[in-house]
């Protein structure tokens, strides 16, 4: 088990994940002793002054989060916001849907329709249960 002498030479700039990786302990303690040790409960309480506005988010995410010190949930969030809300939920009719190629991943067809995998994944199972209620 770790002491405190242990926690208090933690590099905290780093990721929790990574932090436990180093450490053999689960994300949840490194969270907690984040909390205990800093204040915040993840890597992003180093406040960075960064003009999103101004950043190209159409890269890569996890470029972009390294260029900027910040994780790539932040980019995808930062990505998402500065679109318009139209542009945020982009629905798609059943006839759209129907022609799918579903022998494809949902990350597949998800990145060709430029939705999100779980949407994809909402709409492979309700076809299935269709498909055993017609049966």
């Amino acid at each position: 088990m770790l002491n405190k002498q242990d926690w208090g030479s933690v590099d905290w700039t780093k990721e929790n994940n990574v932090i436990a990786d180093e450490m053999g302990v689960s994300v949840q303690a490194v969270f907690y002793q984040r909390k205990k040790h800093t204040g915040c409960k993840s890597r992003e309480y180093e406040k960075k002054d960064i003009n999103w506005d101004e950043i190209d988010l159409d890269g890569d995410p996890q470029e972009i989060a390294q260029r900027y010190g910040v994780t790539t949930n932040l980019v995808y969030q930062k990505r998402w916001l500065k679109r318009t809300p139209n542009e945020r939920t982009s629905r798609m009719s059943k006839e759209e849907w129907d022609k799918v190629d579903w022998s494809k991943s949902d990350i597949e067809i998800g990145e060709e329709l430029g939705v999100s995998r779980q949407a994809v994944n909402v709409q492979r199972n309700r076809r299935r249960k269709d498909a055993e209620a017609e049966a």
